[in-house]
């Protein structure tokens, strides 16, 4: 378990604030929103997809401490590439091909609704970002209806407990993101095709 040393933070932001950090020449660093999403109600269905998808699917970090799970498409292994919607779910679950198919579908609609939620509500460098990320080449969004069929660029939020929302002709996030729970790893670098992420 990694410990905070709270006399080397240089900004301590509390649950109900909102902060732009920027470097000497004004150039955005980072930026945390308070309250991104408002629904509670809305709040709880998102939580309840990342919880079923770390129960269902292999942590990709063992080495790290809680887990982080790969959504939407993937690479495949590095030894043996090929590009397909992640199929990472744990042997010992057994799953009907219709119920991969909804897990997969409702992960992308998480995925959808954050998305548009950056698009909204984020710095427009996050978004040019990685919107030219997909377009320069030419990626897929996170469309489950390309591999498993149904209507494309579709997805669908429960905003009351049940009461579905679609949306039609969305506007998809880029092709893959990862869930977590209790997820923590040493400060770190990744090498990243682009050069901004989002979490939330």
């Amino acid at each position: 378990m990694f410990m905070v040393d709270l006399a080397k933070l240089d900004y301590d932001i509390g649950p109900d604030e909102s902060a732009i950090f920027k470097d000497e020449n004004g150039k955005l660093v980072a930026m945390v929103i308070s309250d991104f999403c408002k629904c509670e109600k809305v709040l709880h269905w998102v939580n309840e997809i990342v919880q079923l998808n770390v129960a269902l699917e292999k942590n990709v970090r063992k080495e790290d401490a809680g887990s982080i799970v790969i959504c939407g498409w993937s690479a495949g292994l590095r030894s043996r590439t090929h590009l397909d919607l992640a199929r990472n779910l744990e042997s010992k679950h057994k799953l009907t091909p219709s119920q991969k198919s909804e897990l997969q579908y409702k992960s992308a609609s998480v995925f959808a609704l954050f998305w548009n939620l950056v698009k909204s509500l984020g710095p427009r460098e996050v978004v040019a970002d990685l919107e030219k990320l997909v377009k320069d080449n030419n990626l897929y969004r996170m469309d489950t209806a390309i591999a498993n069929g149904g209507k494309l660029q579709t997805y669908t939020i429960d905003v009351d407990g049940g009461v579905p929302l679609t949306f039609h002709d969305a506007d998809l996030a880029p092709p893959s993101g990862v869930f977590a729970r209790n997820y923590a790893r040493a400060v770190h670098f990744e090498r990243q095709p682009h050069d901004w992420s989002s979490s939330w």
